[in-house]
């Protein structure tokens, strides 16, 4: 993971390239055969949809249409039993009939997520919009590769046989893992995938899986746990009987809905229990439909102790009620109305939805009290979000439904053949407007299926220009997806063309340069998520891949990164690349140890280009390696890149983060522990706490260490284990769709732990920003920083450094895009420096992309003195970039 500068500038060239982006990553090896063996009748697990938006929506009500469709191989023929589900509240499954029919009855126009698999072939999932035209929608089961699931004791390492391994929101995907502690999910779709494991007396455990076209391992270690149980009462201290409670780690980078240990349901007299929880910090969050969601205190498990009855206290909920309209202002009956809670500073959260009633009208209960944006949505049209301040308790609104802007036209193979059930896509080409689209009820875009003639038509649309994208092979969730430039269109358009050319094949070898071939290795194309292969004796294969220019990067154990630029590939051509050789990687060894110096066995080592941790643990990382009985440790791998090294131990502490310089290797490297305390406080911004926030903590003057957790619906945050010392702790809110803001304080960890709350400090100047080229002419695109305090760089990495070495103060970080001036507001009077990170170069070229991407460090910082006074109305800042040096 990268600092925050970094981290920050990647999501943005992401946001102005491919819309979406997975950095690469290498799948852990493991060794033998897993053996997987089903498990008994499957239990319902709780449906959430992927991350980071955790649904609480009424159960939706009977309709009038009809979905209709056919599930086939890749031969055309009719499949029998195959399992489609259909993305309802809840959730609904048929099976296909002899012919590989299936319907689902009883629904109201609006857009759905359709799946299907049966063995170990899956389709793509599509998103089809249901209108009373809709044609039958056709689903084309593929072959997949398995998920290895290996489940093993946390403490002990070994395997845990008859451990239940299961796929969240998909209640029959359940096995039980074999004597090798390993279990085998076939049949699993590629895309995003929570993955469960339990077992008797232990914790469970999750994980969030990229599943691409090669084998996806995941390893989950379960530790022993304590009960814990508690009881759910209303504010008068009357029991509340059917509330839904979920275990929280408090010190966890992950948004709720993906930080969601275990789940439990109140009886009737209000008591819950919860059989098994690791040691550490957790929050348990109530929830029922006549209540606001409500957090109980910190409750800290140590050992297999139980822990004191956790009381939870719910409070009346606010009311949320109003109509929607069509645009000629009448009733518009069952469409889908979404509150999503967010507000100003923190990510979207919780969404609460509802379908309106014959009338028009829908009633949301049970919403905390805080800051919403709300939008409706029929079958074909869309209103535009409404801000909405729960604070009082209740509020009223009208959502008028006056987006049905369209795009209509037809995908095609290149020689002209029309093609049905292809994937189209439209994402706004403003990137503003993205933003927007971001938090809709669509996610980041308006999707359609072809009909058997190729004909598609997006509705519900804003005025403005889009890019279309397609696809038969890959679904939006799939990164390959978006490799393709698409075509851009206008909203109006009816005669859209999208060319789907016949995707191709690469295949090669990989071999150490001694001749050895890896157990496990990755390829990944450009920009997207990595393929794994484990024992193909080295042969790699990608198949359906889309023509175009690509970049390919090769990762293996103790190999340094190789990449493979220019490749091109043709429709339909099935090329060879041929021996790719992996050099060894670099060497680094040392010794860890304890504050007196005592040589420390059986601590993990880490080393990455960045690492970044949780509020627990460090990492994760490319390199690993244990100490041995006389601290002593080795590390191979990795590039010519700088590198940092982190050792902790669960009892012993961690060491500061060491940087070896690039290209340099080192046997002597001294690693010394430090005691582990706790730091946490609350993030607060115009008087109200924000939630789902990111906060990062960073040893004083390190900007490669880091450790990051999430903010909770009331502010808080924590950090369970962080060595004693200086920590720059940071705050990343949002303050649009293209602009974030940091706060920044210096906090002190001693033995006992330290408390620091983040005050985002807020002012009423506004100023103007104009970035020009050394010729004067508007400087097209670039990620702007404007920073309290003299700060000096010259590379993205060194502003990096520079604001870590800073302690406290304020960033604004914003995108300039298409040569338009910015205007920063609700500054502070005070010294600040403006900086700016030119993007230039081919923005719909990936390849171009990757290159910008992994060389964020080393980019150009062009930065200025700026002062704004308390009083009087601030000068723009025109900022003229110095000359590009002639190559």
């Amino acid at each position: 993971m990268r600092g925050i500068a970094i981290a920050v500038f990647v999501a943005a060239l992401a946001a102005l390239v491919l819309s979406r982006q997975q950095a690469p990553a290498l799948a852990p090896p493991t060794s033998g055969q897993a053996t997987t063996r089903p498990a008994s009748a499957p239990r319902p697990s709780p449906v959430r949809e992927a991350p980071p938006l955790l649904r609480l929506e009424d159960p939706e009500p009977q309709g009038p249409s009809r979905l209709e469709g056919q599930v086939i191989d890749a031969e055309q023929l009719p499949v029998e039993g195959a399992r489609v589900s259909l993305g309802t509240v809840p959730p609904r499954t048929v099976l296909t009939e002899r012919n590989g029919t299936f319907s689902f009855e009883r629904l109201h126009p609006r857009s759905y997520t359709l799946q299907a698999r049966k063995g170990t072939q899956a389709a793509a999932a599509v998103e089809v919009r249901l209108t009373p035209t809709s044609e039958p929608v056709i689903l084309v089961l593929r072959p997949t590769a398995a998920v290895e699931v290996s489940v093993m004791d946390a403490r002990e390492r070994h395997p845990l046989e008859g451990a239940r391994v299961e796929v969240e929101g998909q209640e029959d995907f359940a096995v039980l893992t074999g004597t090798d502690g390993k279990a085998l999910l076939q049949g699993l779709a590629p895309g995003r995938h929570v993955i469960r494991a339990s077992s008797e007396g232990r914790a469970p455990e999750r994980a969030t899986v990229l599943h691409a076209a090669g084998v996806s391992q995941v390893t989950l270690l379960l530790r022993a746990g304590a009960p814990v149980r508690g009881v759910v009462v209303d504010s008068e201290g009357r029991p509340v009987g059917g509330a839904n409670v979920r275990a929280l780690r408090t010190g966890s980078a992950l948004p709720e809905s993906e930080n969601i240990v275990e789940e439990a349901r109140t009886t009737s007299e209000g008591a819950w229990s919860m059989r098994a929880l690791s040691e550490g910090t957790f929050r348990f969050l109530a929830t029922h439909s006549r209540f606001a969601p409500s957090l109980s205190e910190q409750v800290t498990l140590e050992g297999l102790a139980a822990s004191a009855p956790v009381r939870i206290v719910l409070r009346p909920g606010a009311v949320l009620s109003g109509q929607v309209v069509a645009r000629s202002g009448e009733p518009a009956p069952f469409a889908r109305v979404q509150a999503r809670q967010g507000g100003a500073g923190g990510l979207p959260g919780t969404r609460h939805g509802a379908f309106t009633d014959a009338s028009g009208r829908f009633e949301l209960r049970g919403l905390p009290r805080a800051r919403f944006r709300v939008d409706a949505q029929s079958e074909r049209a869309s209103s535009s979000s409404q801000d909405v301040d729960l604070g009082s308790g209740a509020a009223e609104v009208t959502l008028r439904l006056e987006e049905e802007g369209t795009i209509a036209g037809i995908v095609a193979a290149s020689e002209g053949v029309p093609i049905a059930s292809a994937q189209v896509v439209a994402v706004p080409e403003d990137r503003a407007a993205l933003g927007g689209l971001a938090e809709s009820h669509s996610g980041r875009y308006a999707s359609e299926v072809s009909d058997g003639n190729g004909r598609f038509r997006l509705m519900g649309l804003a005025p403005g220009r889009y890019r279309l994208r397609a696809s038969v092979h890959h679904s939006v969730q799939s990164s390959s997806f978006w490799l393709s430039t698409g075509v851009v269109a206008e909203v109006g358009d009816e005669d859209v063309r999208i060319v789907l050319e016949s995707p191709g094949t690469l295949r090669g070898r990989v071999a150490s340069s001694d001749g050895a071939l890896p157990e496990s290795f990755s390829v990944a194309l450009t920009l997207a998520q990595p393929t794994a292969f484990q024992g193909t004796n080295g042969l790699f294969v990608l198949e359906d891949v889309p023509p175009g220019r690509y970049t390919l990067t090769f990762l293996a154990r103790g190999s340094a990164p190789h990449t493979v630029e220019g490749v091109e590939l043709g429709a339909g051509e099935d090329k060879d690349l041929g021996r790719v050789v992996l050099e060894a990687g670099r060497q680094l060894s040392g010794v860890v140890r304890d504050a007196e110096g005592r040589p420390v066995a059986g601590a993990q080592v880490l080393a990455g280009p960045q690492l970044l941790g949780d509020g627990s643990q460090a990492g994760p990382a490319p390199l690993r390696s244990i100490s041995d009985a006389n601290g002593s440790f080795s590390l191979v791998g990795g590039g010519e890149e700088s590198l940092t090294v982190m050792a902790e131990h669960s009892t012993r502490g961690r060491s500061a983060p060491l940087v070896v310089a690039a290209g340099t290797a080192s046997d002597a490297l001294e690693l010394t522990l430090r005691p582990l305390a706790g730091l946490e406080g609350t993030v607060m911004h115009e008087g109200r706490p924000v939630g789902n926030v990111a906060v990062v903590a960073a040893p004083h003057g390190s900007s490669t260490g880091r450790f990051m957790v999430m903010t909770q619906a009331d502010g808080r945050y924590r950090f369970d284990r962080l060595a004693q010392g200086s920590y720059v702790v940071t705050a990343a809110l949002r303050e649009g769709p293209t602009t974030q803001l940091l706060q920044s304080v210096l906090a002190r960890v001693e033995d006992r732990g330290a408390s620091m709350d983040i005050q985002v400090a807020l002012g009423e100047q506004a100023l103007s920003i104009q970035v020009l080229e050394a010729d004067g002419r508007p400087l097209q695109n670039a990620q702007v920083y404007l920073g309290t305090g003299q700060l000096s760089a010259a590379t993205l990495g060194q502003l990096e450094a520079v604001l870590a070495a800073r302690g406290d103060g304020q960033t604004r970080i914003l995108l300039l895009m298409k040569g338009q001036p910015l205007t920063v507001t609700r500054l502070v009077p005070g010294t600040y420096t403006l900086c700016v990170v030119p993007v230039r170069g081919n923005l719909e070229d990936p390849t171009w992309a990757q290159r910008v991407r992994d060389g964020a460090s080393r980019l150009p910082v062009s930065c200025e003195p700026v002062e704004l006074s308390a009083t009087g109305t601030p000068r723009p800042v025109v900022h003229r970039l110095p000359p590009v040096p002639s190559r």
